[in-house]
């Protein structure tokens, strides 16, 4: 797993729970999102892990 994406998960929802109260529908859809930013960072990790064991080359793109 990786650290950025779930860790921001993690931090967001800890917080709501923290506060006492159940999540709001906003919030329930900002977690959402952050789950999708989570997986997809870890497809393009596993992309990037597989074609550089083919020996391939990987770029970076922001």
């Amino acid at each position: 797993m990786t650290g950025g994406a779930w860790t921001q998960w993690r931090r967001f929802v800890k917080g709501v729970l923290d506060s006492g109260r159940p999540m709001t529908e906003d919030e329930r859809r900002q977690a959402d999102e952050l789950v999708k930013q989570a997986k997809a960072e870890e497809r393009r990790e596993r992309r990037k892990q597989k074609r550089l064991a083919r020996g391939g080359e990987w770029v970076e793109v922001e």
